[in-house]
């Protein structure tokens, strides 16, 4: 999950909310780890998340520049790495972030699900991504947190 916070944040409320009610493990990646299909992993906020077939490649952002395309980065990781099987979320938020990484998903032949504008906060980049990506579900955060546990339902982890 990569999520545009502030770094000074002293907690990460995705993390706390995830933890909270996933059944999965959550936590911040470390460079290098093996991706485990039971753990959803929350990118540290001065940090850059790729992946790299079943690794986690950790840089550390320089500016806030590059934070607002590091979404973008991990959903183009994704669906160069699992193809068919990436799933890119875009949710509530401003500018155009996520757009190219759906829109590599897409290509990939992944599934890309965003936050209906109507129940996000900042309704900008859910607003791009449906302008240019053909989307495959838009909902409510709850709806695309039951359609997630669909898609995992269908896929075995290896």
């Amino acid at each position: 999950v990569a999520t545009h916070r502030d770094p000074s944040q002293s907690s990460n409320q995705l993390a706390d909310i995830l933890t909270k009610d996933a059944r999965l493990d959550v936590r911040e990646p470390y460079q290098g780890e093996t991706l485990s299909c039971t753990t959803i992993y929350v990118g540290a906020p001065a940090d850059g998340v790729e992946v790299d077939g079943r690794q986690v490649h950790i840089d550390p952002v320089a500016s806030n520049l590059e934070r607002v395309t590091r979404i973008d980065e991990l959903f183009r990781s994704a669906a160069e790495s699992a193809g068919k099987n990436a799933v890119g979320v875009v949710l509530s938020g401003a500018l155009k972030d996520g757009v190219a990484g759906l829109q590599a998903i897409h290509k990939a032949g992944g599934k890309c699900l965003v936050q209906n504008p109507s129940d996000a906060p900042f309704k900008s980049m859910p607003e791009n991504a449906i302008d240019a990506v053909d989307i495959d579900f838009v909902g409510t955060a709850a709806e695309i947190a039951d359609r997630l546990v669909d898609l995992a339902a269908d896929r075995s982890c290896e």
